[in-house]
């Protein structure tokens, strides 16, 4: 049995005559294994959607005589993969749009904020955005990388005809375990794409209305800013300082004993700023935090609504407690575009965000776009692989996987898809545009009525909106058309 320290509750072992219960981590368990086989305990571990990653299966090796698992998620993909590797049923599912709906925690705000890059983001971005079109026409002749792919995907003849083609079988790679594999070339392509992501994720534009939106809570909140690496973290930290009377910043460069005590000295104050890299999406109970800034990028809904939940704790000193989660987003100006990356990119990021909305009975409040943004031209141009994609039917991203039109409809029950264009026809009976509000409280509503998990509307229907350009004709016969 582990010992005890201090008046830990969430490292106290609950014990009887018969048997002790232990509260852990995932992450912790893997990290000594040996210390928690006994199969005489009753093992409860949080965070167990780790388990979807291979790694974490070595837990399940460990003897007990009873599992609990607990998970933060959001009707993730992640819980069929889990209960798919693992052979482990989810027994009880509490959503976080549950925990709003029954006030287990308080109403709050989710403000997107899209921001530019500066001028020289902006000429390192394009320099960069020529070099990966190079390199694409490169990989087009390269023998190795065809060859690689054809190795992939088990084929004896495989030609790169698009771009969406080498992307994709980038991606693939990665999720294979065989990116240290890739040819040079690929190897190279890969490591601009990173590279020019990277300049969207570590925006210096974006890390300063960071800190301007702390100057304007750190008196009077208690303010949670996430970033995506250290030098960010610490960024930001060394320029509230002088602004601001209490701040602090917790990263993995710093011993464990640190943060922890850092973490408690945050606790103990009644406003200021605590700033962390990465360290904050688990594990971490901050009752009376009520501000949250996000700068880091979020690539999985499960990273996001985890960073929600720092602020959305219930906060028994402060019944009226409204938590206002910032979520920033860099945009690069008009750019010399990468024909299809670029394009779903945004087609992933707008649908990701909505179907994330969505999913917790929310609606974001998108703050005007920075007037440097050329966003309508952009726009246009990915809603041109929008009319591609209706003719061809399928794509890739990177966050969904392959979206096949009519499989995506398909996966709508007949009668639910009936219902729902009856629905439709008459709550829009116009049949013009409507906002991303409007059909987001529309579907709510309408699974609501039906008694229907909001799962048959996850991230890739929210694609097929987009290619229906959110108007209710256009949806319908998509609809009736690819689920014939």
């Amino acid at each position: 049995m582990r010992e005890v320290h201090g008046s830990d509750p969430y490292n106290t072992p609950l014990l009887t005559s018969e048997i002790q219960l232990r509260f852990e981590t995932a992450q912790m368990i893997l990290r000594k294994l040996s210390d928690y086989d006994d199969p005489g305990q009753f093992l409860i571990i949080d965070e167990v959607h780790h388990f979807a990653a291979n790694e974490f299966n070595k837990i399940l090796n460990i003897q007990y005589k009873w599992f609990m698992g607990l998970s933060a998620s959001v009707e993730d993909e992640r819980e069929e993969i889990f209960e798919i590797r693992n052979k482990v049923p989810i027994l009880y599912r509490f959503r976080l749009k549950d925990a709003i709906d029954r006030k287990i925690i308080p109403d709050f705000c989710w403000k997107i904020h899209p921001v530019s890059l500066d001028d020289n983001e902006q000429r390192n971005f394009e320099s960069l955005t020529k070099s990966i079109n190079e390199t694409i026409g490169e990989i087009r002749k390269d023998d190795d990388a065809k060859s690689f792919a054809r190795t992939l995907y088990n084929l004896d003849n495989f030609e790169f005809t698009t771009i969406q083609d080498i992307i994709q079988c980038i991606e693939i790679a990665r999720l294979r375990g065989k990116i240290g594999e890739l040819p040079p070339s690929l190897e190279v392509l890969q490591n601009l794409l990173i590279k020019r992501r990277f300049i969207l994720h570590t925006s210096v534009p974006k890390i300063k209305l960071a800190i301007n939106l702390a100057k304007r809570y750190a008196d009077s909140s208690k303010c949670l800013i996430f970033t995506m690496d250290i030098e960010s973290c610490e960024n930001i930290a060394n320029n509230l300082r002088n602004e601001v009377r209490y701040v602090d910043s917790i990263h993995s460069n710093l011993k464990q004993d640190e943060v922890k005590k850092r973490l408690e000295k945050f606790r103990r104050e009644e406003n200021g700023v605590l700033v962390a890299a990465k360290m904050l999406d688990e594990g971490v109970d901050i009752p009376d935090a009520e501000i949250g800034i996000n700068v880091a990028a979020s690539r999985t809904r499960l990273q996001l609504i985890q960073r929600m939940g720092r602020i959305l704790r219930k906060d028994p000193k402060n019944p009226y407690k409204q938590p206002i989660f910032h979520h920033l987003v860099a945009i690069p100006r008009s750019h010399d575009r990468i024909e299809y990356e670029d394009d779903l990119m945004l087609l992933d990021n707008d649908s990701w965000i909505k179907d994330t909305a969505f999913k917790l009975g929310l609606v974001p409040i998108i703050e005007p776009i920075d007037q440097e943004i050329e966003f309508d031209k952009q726009w246009e141009k990915a809603a041109q692989l929008q009319r591609d994609l209706i003719k061809g039917g399928s794509a890739y991203s990177a966050n969904i996987g392959t979206i096949k039109i009519e499989k995506i409809i398909s996966s709508i029950p007949k009668k639910l898809r009936i219902e729902l264009v009856n629905a439709i026809k008459e709550k829009f009976p116009d049949m013009t545009y409507y906002s991303d509000k409007d059909w987001i409280i529309f579907l709510r509503d309408f699974c609501i009525e039906k008694g229907v998990s909001t799962s048959h509307f996850d991230g890739p229907f929210w694609w097929v909106l987009e290619l229906a350009e959110r108007n209710p004709r256009k949806l319908i016969m998509i609809l009736q058309k690819g689920g014939s």
